[in-house]
């Protein structure tokens, strides 16, 4: 395993960068989400208005169904009223009788168109009420939309001041770290997608592991870590790794646990 030769504020700075490193890939995630979101809410603000015009075409639907019957109910019964009157001057008894049935066939159609008509119109009553609902969503939903959408602006404003102030953190700590270390971290961040530094698990003398891979420690490995000017290299998975108590000292790793 290789050991780093590097002082503990040199250690302590690094340490510092990667916890700067994962609040910046926070940050950015968070700030790369905010469009989504965005297109989330206005999406579900158009779907209420689909709603919306879906309800008002079954109510236009229905207005026209009902029409319709009024029409049929009407010309029914101007049919009944001609073949009323065409009675007087049927001299056959089979073409009275089938006239007759045409009468009581018309009065039957007329009375389902009628009998259709009150049942639009309880329909019709109820599409209209699912109208008014749908009208009082959309604009409730906008009112809200406009509030979401001018909150999740404001908080990808706030992302990316908080963003400008972490790189800028960022770039004081680098300069007090050593080259070697730090070309060395920006090539593990890189292949390990964000933690390249790993504080090792457990206490010295009993099993140490890994806080990146959680691979146990091998004993001269160990020994390393204790060595006050030694940053090892995880064996598995190559992350730098530090033993707190050794960086910080005990008084310190105290004050961090209390």
């Amino acid at each position: 395993m290789a050991v780093f030769k590097a002082t503990k504020e040199s250690v302590k700075a690094l340490i510092a960068l990667q916890a700067l490193d994962l609040a910046l890939d926070e940050n950015a995630r968070d700030l790369a989400a905010v469009p989504s979101r965005k297109a989330a809410e206005e999406a579900a603000f158009e779907a209420k208005k689909g709603a919306l015009a879906a309800a008002k075409a079954e109510l236009t639907r229905l207005q026209v169904e009902k029409k319709n019957m009024e029409l049929k109910a009407a010309g029914k019964e101007e049919e009944i009223r001609k073949h009323q009157r065409d009675l007087n001057q049927i001299k056959s008894n089979d073409a009275y009788k089938a006239l007759e049935n045409e009468i009581a066939f018309a009065a039957r159609e007329k009375d389902e168109a009628e009998t259709a008509v009150l049942e639009l119109l309880e329909r019709i009553d109820a599409a209209a009420a699912a109208e008014k609902a749908e009208q009082a969503a959309v604009r409730s939903l906008e009112v809200s939309l406009g509030e979401k959408l001018a909150a999740l602006d404001a908080g990808a404003a706030a992302l990316a001041s908080a963003g400008d102030g972490l790189r800028e953190r960022r770039a004081a700590l680098t300069g007090s770290i050593q080259p070697d270390l730090l070309e060395r971290y920006e090539f593990l961040r890189g292949r390990l997608k964000g933690q390249a530094v790993a504080e090792v698990s457990g206490r010295p003398g009993d099993k140490l592991s890994c806080g990146g891979c959680h691979m146990r420690l091998r004993p001269q490995e160990a020994v390393d870590l204790l060595k006050p000017d030694g940053l090892a290299v995880c064996g598995e998975c190559q992350r730098l790794m530090y033993l707190r108590a050794t960086i910080f000292g005990a008084v310190e790793k105290q004050e961090s646990g209390a």
